[in-house]
């Protein structure tokens, strides 16, 4: 009778370790093939806000700031009339490993390329609103992103064993503005959907062992996600002359989401991966219009802005084959300060543009430049 109940004492308190180390042993089945996946959700949700984030720059950088070579005073939505825009994005990321739960030997850092192409139509509401101008724009593009992966988060890769990671996301991405602006006030609400495919390229987990080489394995499954944001800001003149400098401050709410399809990997275990995030931007930019020969205007800018994510959530739901299911959640730094420097040109309906950005979080590094040009239709 003794020996009965010290063992079922002893039992009762060892159940809970046994417990908590089959759950641990079962994610850290789930996360043996999860190196790429994790990089590629985090990289692509990030890479379409950004895309985004620039089209809804431009909008305001033409339709607000404005010049006197696109009809403007620098004040208001612009002048009326249809415009099209074409624009561009390149981006190139350095991005350190995600935190994770621990012990974690398969998480890496990763470096990203990325491009994107819009074309934008824009229409001025005929008439007052509120007491200002109401302008209507919609978009449609292409987003590429590639990403390979590099030693970091205590890791090293076994390059002499043929370990290595790669992934690409393509995203086609159709969305909506309504720009609001009276004298220099002015907000911007944006919707905007996402439908893509990424393809992971894996050659790093389940490696066979010191000289036995990393086999490659493919995976492919689709994306599908949307955004809304809403912007406000003021311009002061710093200059009673309407050429003299102008200050822009900027506040923005957005919320992104990126849903991955469910894939199974070679051991038949299932994967769903899912970012999305709240973030909250203040910017200030300081910039000019400047009238050159034959009514062209030259407007060149800086804009210094810091980024705060809320209710961060990247995660990876997972079923395996074995029947356990489970989610594990990453994370990483989520306050981020960059600049972005440029200038526009303007002459008559035709306006060209060109900048480079850098910003950078506790995680990344990232540097980035675009071009644009717009012409206003008769």
């Amino acid at each position: 009778m003794f020996r009965s109940r010290y063992f079922t004492r002893w039992f009762c308190r060892l159940l809970p370790v046994l417990l908590s180390t089959y759950a641990l042993l079962s994610a850290s089945d789930a996360l043996a093939q999860s190196s790429i996946g994790r990089a590629a959700n985090t990289a692509t949700g990030q890479s379409l806000r950004d895309a985004i984030e620039q089209v809804q720059n431009d909008l305001i950088d033409r339709d607000v700031f404005g010049g006197a070579g696109q009809g403007g005073s620098g004040q208001g939505a612009g002048a009326l009339g249809a415009t099209a825009s074409p624009t561009g994005r390149l981006r190139r990321s350095d991005h350190d490993a995600l935190e994770v739960p621990a012990p974690d030997e398969s998480n890496y850092a990763w470096d990203t390329r990325e491009a994107s192409v819009f074309g934008t139509g824009s229409y001025t509401v005929p008439g007052i609103v509120l007491g200002g101008q109401v302008r209507l724009s919609f978009f449609a593009g292409h987003n590429w992103l590639s990403l390979e992966m590099k030693n970091g988060g205590g890791n090293i890769l076994d390059t002499d064993n043929g370990q290595f990671g790669k992934a690409a996301n393509q995203s086609a991405i159709i969305g909506g503005t309504m720009l609001w602006a009276h004298g220099s006030t002015y907000a911007l609400a944006t919707i905007v959907g996402m439908l893509g495919n990424t393809t992971l390229r894996d050659a790093i987990d389940f490696c066979n062992g010191p000289g036995l080489g990393c086999p490659l394995r493919r995976y492919n499954y689709d994306t599908r996600g949307f955004l809304g944001s809403l912007t406000a800001g003021h311009v002061y003149s710093l200059s009673p002359s309407p050429t003299g400098p102008k200050l822009d401050l900027r506040g923005a709410a957005g919320y992104t989401r990126n849903i991955g399809d469910t894939f199974a990997n070679f051991q038949d275990d299932e994967q769903t991966w899912t970012f999305s995030t709240w973030t909250l931007t203040g910017s200030a930019t300081l910039f000019a219009n400047m009238p050159l020969e034959n009514a062209a205007v030259l407007r060149p800018y800086v804009q210094g802005y810091v980024r705060h994510e809320i209710d961060y959530r990247n995660k990876l739901r997972f079923a395996l084959h074995t029947g356990e299911t489970g989610t594990v959640l990453f994370d990483q730094a989520h306050t981020y300060g960059g600049v972005d420097a440029g200038l526009t040109y303007a002459l008559d309906n035709m306006t060209l543009g060109a900048a480079v950005y850098y910003e950078a979080s506790g995680d990344e590094r990232t540097l980035g430049g675009r071009v644009g040009m717009s012409w206003k239709l008769n």
